[in-house]
């Protein structure tokens, strides 16, 4: 389970299961860029102005042959990113 208080903007957190990252809202981008590899899934959990930004550079980050996902519960949201890069889920 994931979680952000707004204490710790900028800071990674590790969650249970191990091997699972959280990532606050403003490095979540960067990160994405840097942890993502060619050919992976990336999940991106929250489709916001950050969750947008952090679907483009894992998209760039995992390129043609990898996957990026988004999940939100605002359609609003999703259909920002679809329109932005359509080739996220």
């Amino acid at each position: 389970m994931s979680y952000a208080d707004g204490d710790a903007l900028g800071v990674e957190r590790s969650i249970d299961p191990p091997g699972v990252l959280a990532l606050d809202v403003y490095p979540a981008a960067s990160h994405a860029r840097t942890l993502g590899r060619p050919g992976r899934h990336v999940l991106v959990l929250g489709a916001g102005r950050a969750g947008l930004l952090a679907a483009a550079a894992a998209h760039d980050a995992v390129g043609p042959a990898g996957l990026v996902t988004a999940v939100d519960l605002a359609p609003r949201a999703l259909e920002r990113i679809a329109a932005a890069l359509p080739a996220t889920m």
